[in-house]
């Protein structure tokens, strides 16, 4: 049997049976002929109802002579058992009704949670019907017990299900025994690419269920929810499907499985008939060609998908929304109508968007046009909010933030409410300050902070951006979509694209004299580049130049512009001066050593490794992180780096003697993101403990400074004034002096701002339109005008 080899060192079968909506009367003799047609991996979930049924028939198979060594069992916890006190007890049940003493892979099954009823170990309801959301569940208490499901012995492995990129690396960043295994829908029409991509670089298995856009879901809706068939389009019929399968003489559902394959994605489909589970495992005589695998890959449709949930039971499949309402699922406009009482956005929830909740039924819609409605309420809600306390007296609103509230005329007057008004917002305050334990320090700011420019043009996440030399109007990006990018920073035209890499760029540098840059990838390695752009295209006026473009259209122009091959298709290079090699798990980083004759990268394999630029050798591995480092980063004159890591520390390395020496940096209680050389020769870390610390470099036993927030800190960067930016986890970017005192928040609003996870920060010095720029998991790179409120 052909399988995968996890991060927990199991092999997973790479084709499994599916179970999901299987009749509990036919259940038995489908698991049975599955077993006989070779099939060893079976995926099954309490919240299927059917383990009881399925370990009947594994006791069939091991009374015949099988073995439990043999086969790979996959179950989940199901959502109204997502809380860490009930996950022992839902996988001890699992394990009785399986017959089993161990499983393969145990999921958590969904990203929020339903109250528990106790007495029948089913979802809790109200006397209406509806079911009981807890937002009190917290996903990396449940994963804490998950791990602790692997040292008893009870799982050999443990995965999520149904989980978005921010979920995952939350997980993974607090996890001691990784996620080995990710599910999730994923067919033709939904292909996944960016969660793909981030599994990729965590070395995350993924396994896709409903692989053939699940067709037997076309009837459970049209029966349940009155869906017309012609809501549903038909993968298996489609035109370019049936060529393909033609060419090989292969049926449809072969084409559609080997092409999931071959994206090195596992597979559980599901069927009843015994030709058919017979047919879903016969893939390993062909291949597609390079040219059928781009012709598939035409087909997806990218977030064209939502997930119902009735009767604890979760209904996938869907890969288009009725066409008859674009907006909102077709039989339930009075349900979407009934949105002040059951529409809820909450941290536990926020994979899915935006649950609706009424009678018997939740609905959840991953549509992104109505997620960005929906976080625009709420970020106007949250600022209300904000305005309110601070003008209740608790403290005062810094000036500089004003830019952020164009509302607020007059603090005075709301200083002046009446005593209960103001009392309820004091408690509301203390509340909220009391929940995000935030301790910050403010001085009068000075800073005046406006977005003046957008790139656009990735396809996934941006994880890096860097700025040019000195005279040079140039920025480049490193982004999840396998290309790193160089733009002009006055029109926002894309100067070059890099493509030598076959994984996520995850970091790119200027040379500091020359026309090369530098960039590290998933792949493992990392390469040098010619850097020379044509400077004649970069005074053109780009079509997207200056065009105010409200929120709601700011969605619609990314996509055009990803499938508008670039902008006139910018020039394209694929070959690498020199390609470095030598790790042998993800390259995070990489920079050039002052005087850029050497240059340093960091990996998840532990190491660091400095080569010599001209001949690509190593010249020395640095070792001694515990854990993966996750960021390097340069002295501007000497020739001195520093390596961060997930063991919580970041080192110095000093490359000034023929000896190089090293000191280690302690102090953050979690994975340190990034450490940089201020001009004055201290360093600024930052970390997921959500403080930034300031340092000197000859003392590496306290801090001169700690800035304290309320979520992770990114990619940072410090002005040649001393001015730290810090990018963040929330998608706020805010503005700090090196002695820890608050400047400034850059805006975040509808219309300017990240809409997701803010990845890296950069400052360039001598810009007459934008000083700043940020990227992030939005696939925006933005542009920023930093100035004191004198010069605005």
């Amino acid at each position: 049997m052909h399988s995968i080899q996890l991060l927990s060192g199991y092999d997973m079968p790479i084709v499994g049976l599916g179970t999901w909506q299987a009749k509990p009367e036919e259940i038995e003799t489908v698991v049975s002929t599955a077993l006989e047609c070779g099939y060893r991996h079976i995926d099954t979930a309490a919240n299927y109802n059917n383990e009881d049924a399925i370990g009947r028939a594994l006791k069939k198979w091991f009374d015949k002579g099988g073995t439990r060594e043999e086969l790979f069992i996959t179950t989940k916890l199901p959502n109204f058992g997502n809380r860490p006190s009930d996950v022992e007890k839902f996988i001890k049940l699992s394990l009785k009704k399986l017959g089993l003493d161990y499983l393969d892979m145990y999921l958590i099954h969904m990203p929020f949670a339903f109250k528990c009823n106790e007495n029948t170990c089913t979802a809790a309801t109200n006397e209406d019907g509806s079911y009981i959301l807890d937002f009190d569940t917290d996903p990396i208490s449940v994963w804490k017990e998950m791990e602790k499901q692997v040292e008893s012995g009870r799982t050999r492995s443990i995965g999520l299900s149904n989980f978005n990129e921010e979920q995952i690396s939350k997980i993974w960043k607090n996890a001691q025994i990784k996620p080995s295994n990710l599910q999730v829908e994923l067919h033709a029409y939904m292909q996944q690419t960016s969660i793909r991509e981030l599994c990729k670089k965590y070395n995350i298995v993924v396994t896709g269920y409903s692989p053939l856009g699940s067709p037997a879901a076309k009837m459970h809706f049209q029966a349940k929810y009155n869906y017309t068939l012609n809501a549903f389009s038909d993968l298996l019929n489609h035109p370019i499907v049936k060529k393909i399968a033609a060419e090989h003489k292969k049926t449809t559902a072969q084409v559609l499985l080997r092409h999931l394959l071959q994206l090195d994605v596992v597979i559980i489909p599901k069927s009843s008939s015994p030709e058919r589970i017979k047919s879903n495992i016969d893939l390993f005589d062909f291949s597609l060609t390079e040219e059928n695998m781009e012709v598939l890959s035409t087909l997806d449709k990218v977030c064209t998908t939502f997930y119902v949930v009735n009767d604890a039971e979760v209904h996938r499949g869907v890969s288009s929304l009725p066409a008859n309402e674009p907006d909102i699922a077709a039989s339930n406009v009075d349900t979407w109508k009934s949105l002040k009482a059951s529409l809820i956005w909450s941290s536990v929830a926020k994979g899915c968007n935006c649950i609706l909740a009424k009678a018997s039924e939740i609905r959840i819609i991953a549509s992104s046009c109505r997620t960005v409605i929906v976080q625009e309420k709420i970020d106007i809600l949250n600022e209300k909010l904000e305005r309110e306390c601070y003008g209740s007296g608790e403290r005062s609103l810094p000036p500089g933030d004003l830019t952020d509230y164009p509302e607020t005329k007059n603090l005075s007057k709301q200083k002046s409410m009446g005593a209960n008004s103001a009392q309820k917002i004091k408690t509301s305050h203390k509340l909220k300050a009391q929940t995000s334990k935030i301790v910050s320090s403010f001085k009068t700011p000075s800073m005046n902070c406006t977005m003046q420019k957008e790139y656009m043009g990735h396809r996934d996440g941006v994880w890096e951006v860097s700025v040019g030399r000195l005279g040079q109007p140039i920025i480049a990006t490193a982004s999840a979509d396998y290309t790193a990018r160089i733009w002009a920073i006055d029109n926002s035209r894309c100067l070059l694209q890099y493509i030598g890499h076959n994984g996520s760029v995850n970091s790119v540098r200027f040379h500091p004299n020359r026309e090369l840059a530098l960039s590290a990838s998933g792949d493992c390695s990392a390469h040098v580049w010619q850097a020379a752009v044509d400077w004649d295209m970069s005074k053109r006026v780009s079509s997207l130049e200056e065009l105010p473009i409200a929120s709601s259209e700011r969605t619609i122009a990314n996509n055009l512009i990803s499938n508008n091959d670039e902008q006139d298709d910018p020039p394209t290079l694929r070959t690498p001066i020199r390609e470095l090699l030598g790790h042998t798990n993800v390259v995070m980083a990489a920079d050039w050593l002052s005087g850029a004759e050497q240059l340093v990268t960091a990996s998840w394999d532990r190491t660091a490794n400095l080569y010599d630029t001209e001949t690509g050798e190593i010249i020395h591995t640095l070792c001694g992180h515990d854990q993966e480092l996750t960021h390097v980063s340069t002295h501007h004159t000497q020739k001195l780096c520093v390596t961060s890591s997930r063991d919580n520390t970041f080192r110095l390395w000093d490359f000034r003697e023929s000896i190089h020496s090293v000191s280690v940096f302690q102090g953050h209680t979690e994975t340190v993101t990034s450490a940089v050389f201020t001009r004055e020769d201290k360093i600024v870390s930052g970390s997921d403990d959500r403080s930034v610390k300031v340092w000197e470099l000859r003392n590496i036993r306290s801090p001169l400074a700690t800035i304290r927030g309320d979520s992770a800190a990114n990619r940072l960067s410090v002005s040649s004034t001393g001015i730290v930016a810090i990018p963040h986890d929330n998608r706020q970017i805010r503005l700090f002096d090196l002695s820890g005192q608050r400047l400034a928040r850059l805006p975040r609003t509808s219309r300017q701002g990240h809409r997701r996870m803010v990845c890296s920060v950069a400052w360039l010095e001598d810009s007459n339109v934008c000083n700043l720029f940020s990227c992030g998991f939005d696939r925006l790179v933005l542009g920023w005008s930093i100035l004191p409120v004198k010069d605005a």
